[in-house]
């Protein structure tokens, strides 16, 4: 039968079909669309798997409904900027939000704010495990909710509709509130322009929110520690003090006179190869300054990894010189445009009392007269033209060096295609320097360790500004070459740099007061090694400026090292010895009149080698958590690395001389008479007193709340960015693709594809 005669005859019966089917959507959408998801779902196998569950395509496109629901609630917006009790960031909300609404922007920030966290002892992690967060870009997010909600629905974490409601009343109108203190939209309002625009129900909008809590609430109760013990308070409290409560840390003092064991190393032979050799042998794996117990003097001579670079730099007041200088016109116009910019408000303004005669009364804001400041506005601009000028050659110079790899693919490239190809630095260098009558400096430096780098005057105030406000290190970039790889760069840090690939523009501070630019290329590197014998030598001159010093070769020697440390030996014996000797000559506890005879006897015309009563004053103890703070620092920081180290000894002799003080009292004065072998510092002290302020049982009552939070929060902290860290996850609930023949490209697309591409927050 004809098909259209067929549709004449049964128009009737269709239309009604028609109208039927319609209303059954309007009416029942959303049951209609659980059916043919749960159809679909029967039709289709599971995608992938995890412990305890498998992820079909209709638990996909579920989760992925549901991730809207929380982004129509604002939950990202909670999410990241959720704070603890204390008003600092709640970093167990925060790391959620990156798996659950991964976006460029927080992401960077949430790793600028982890960053910030470490370096200041909030967080036990190293830069590698928190650069493991943001080493690729994982959009996941259906998948880490599926996941992250089964794991705590499993361990019991629930939390009831009533709740949900309670809280959810409460949320919406702060995170949607209008400006100027304007009030936010109702819970309820939001909730029902929701149902109304997706057409889902509230049960499921509640029950949605309440998953994200039970998330919360589970990563809560395996990250939160509540062991703590009486000792680790009191500790905290003995080290630390609560400047809250007002409590004074313990306070350790002592009298005491150092001997340096390198001051008797000069009485003593030179050492034969033969010792050099046995020397190095004992002790040629270790790394120098590694402390142990079998090795307490830190001896080691295994070599870093080291790098030689080449470098090209500009130096602003060099360019300051070859600029015009700004016209009256550009700086009175600079003074009408930016009178109201909070950049320069300590320039343009000042608050002065309305009435002089009322100094009393409160003061009123007043813009500077022009003469005033026109000395300020010229500076201003003329930093701002130094810095443009600048940022123009130095931009010039990396055009320049770029040139020659012009068609190479930055991905299949190798390191030694690109060396093949690269331009001499100095010939750049001359080309600028004919250009715009201006110094500009290069070379290539000697063999450099990290610590090398950052004792270096200049290579250690270089970095390159990355997606945060917090610049990258020069000695991190270079490190994470592909022949080393000891560091290792994040998303946000720029891409893993090759050997003699161009690193720049860096510069020693990205504001207005950048008083350096440059250049650098890594282009030779060698991993970390054993000497191969006690003559082994390299240069390890850093960039060499106008400053003679500079330019003065500088030598690493292994046999040098060897001598010092050899001849060290041999000297503790007798460092021990003096001291001993020294406290004999002291007669009725008159310690200044034998330090006079000591100095007499062996240092009358040497003031190198004379002794001296030192005072250790209301010295604190150390916590164990600015302890590992500070040897993560040294390992990071080299140019940090003096400060710490110095910090780290005095806190671990304040721990040796304690235990001198008899137990109950609070001092160890009469005729202690002792000597004392430090390692750590290579000095071997006479000790004459030690005095301990101890905190007393009111203050510790006082200071023991937000001591045992403090401890709390530093290692919940740590153990939040570990549970949520996206590879601890996968791992952990046991995540993997079920049918990699048949899923392999619905795998690919769940990772990296369309499916799962970050959504842009949509109101309501």
């Amino acid at each position: 039968m004809n098909i259209v005669k067929w549709m004449r005859k049964n128009n009737r019966q269709l239309m009604a079909f028609v109208v039927i089917f319609i209303m059954v959507s309007f009416v029942g959408g959303y049951a209609l669309q659980q059916l043919l998801m749960q159809f679909a779902s029967s039709r289709t196998g599971a995608l992938w798997s995890y412990r305890g569950g498998q992820i079909k395509r209709a638990e996909f496109l579920q989760a992925q409904k549901e991730l809207e629901i929380l982004r129509a609630l604002q939950m990202p917006i909670y999410l990241r900027y959720k704070q603890t009790i204390m008003g600092g960031p709640d970093i167990r909300a925060n790391m959620l939000g990156h798996l659950l609404f991964p976006e460029a922007g927080s992401a960077s920030m949430l790793s600028e704010q982890l960053l910030s966290a470490q370096m200041q002892g909030r967080l036990l992690l190293t830069h590698e495990q928190m650069d493991e967060i943001f080493r690729r870009d994982i959009n996941m997010s259906p998948q880490f909710w599926i996941m992250l909600h089964a794991e705590a629905e499993q361990a019991g974490s629930v939390v009831s509709m009533s709740d949900a409601t309670e809280l959810l009343k409460g949320l919406v109108p702060r995170l949607t509130a209008g400006p100027e203190g304007q009030g936010g939209i109702s819970a309820k309002d939001l909730v029902g322009l929701i149902m109304k625009r997706d057409r889902v129900p509230e049960d499921q909008i509640i029950g949605t929110f309440a998953k994200m809590l039970a998330v919360l609430n589970y990563a809560q109760m395996v990250t939160v520690r509540e062991d703590l013990t009486v000792n680790q308070l009191r500790g905290q409290i003995a080290r630390k003090g609560d400047s809250v409560a007002q409590v004074r840390p313990e306070q350790i003092s002592a009298e005491l006179v150092k001997f340096p064991i390198v001051n008797f190393t000069d009485s003593i032979d030179e050492p034969k190869d033969l010792e050099l050799t046995q020397q190095l042998n004992g002790f040629k794996a270790n790394e120098p300054g590694r402390a142990s117990k079998e090795n307490p003097y830190g001896f080691g001579y295994k070599l870093p990894p080291r790098v030689q670079l080449d470098y090209l730099l500009i130096r602003q007041e060099q360019v300051k010189e070859t600029i015009e200088p700004p016209t009256p016109e550009e700086m009175e116009l600079f003074y009408q445009q930016n009178q109201d910019n909070t950049q320069y408000s300590n320039i343009f303004k000042q608050r002065i009392p309305p009435d002089p005669n009322d100094p009393a009364a409160e003061e009123i804001q007043k813009t500077r007269p022009y003469a005033e400041v026109a000395g300020r506005v010229r500076d201003i601009l003329v930093r701002q033209k130094t810095n443009r000028k600048a940022d123009m050659i130095i931009n010039e110079a990396r055009s320049l060096c770029d040139a020659p790899f012009a068609g190479m693919d930055p991905a299949e490239v190798t390191g030694e295609q690109l060396s093949q190809a690269a331009v001499e630095y100095g010939v750049i260098a001359g080309q600028l320097k004919d250009k715009y009558k201006l110094q500009v400096y290069s070379g290539r430096t000697g063999w450099l360790s990290a610590e090398e780098i950052g004792q270096d005057s200049t290579l250690s105030r270089l970095s390159m500004q990355g997606q945060t406000r917090i610049p990258v290190r020069l000695s991190k970039m270079v490190f994470a070459v592909e022949p080393l790889k000891t560091t290792t760069l994040n998303r946000f840090e720029g891409l893993t740099p090759k050997m003699w690939a161009n690193l720049g523009p860096l510069k020693d501070s990205f504001s207005e007061y950048t008083q350096m630019s440059a250049l650098v290329r890594v282009v030779a590197a060698r991993p970390a090694e054993e000497p191969a014998d006690i003559a082994v030598s390299y240069s390890t001159q850093g960039i060499a400026l106008d400053d003679p010093n500079q330019a003065m070769g500088r030598v690493f020697s292994v046999r040098e090292q060897l001598v010092e440390d050899v001849k060290l030996v041999k000297a503790i014996p007798m460092a021990r010895q003096r001291a001993e000797e020294f406290l004999k000559m002291i007669q009725e506890d008159d310690w200044d009149k034998a330090v006079t005879a000591y100095n007499e006897k062996y240092a009358k015309d040497d003031d190198n080698h004379k002794i001296a009563l030192d005072k250790l004053r209301d010295r604190n103890r150390t916590t164990m958590l600015e302890i590992q703070k500070m040897k993560q620092m040294i390992r990071e920081y080299p140019v940090a690395a003096s400060y710490y180290e110095e910090t780290l000894q005095t806190g671990q002799l304040l721990e040796r001389l304690l235990p001198l003080i008899p137990d109950g009292q609070t001092e160890a004065q009469a005729a202690l008479n002792r000597v004392l072998e430090f390692e750590p510092s290579r000095v071997v002290y006479a000790i004459k007193s030690v005095t301990r302020k101890p905190v007393t049982i009111q203050d510790y009552v006082k200071a023991k709340p937000l001591a045992s939070y403090q401890i709390d929060a530093a290692i919940s902290d740590t153990l939040s960015v570990v549970h949520f860290n996206p590879e601890n996850v996968l791992k952990r609930m046991e995540f993997k693709v079920v049918d990699e023949e048949e899923t392999s490209s619905s795998s690919e697309a769940g990772i990296s594809g369309p499916a799962d591409e970050p959504q842009e927050d949509k109101g309501v």
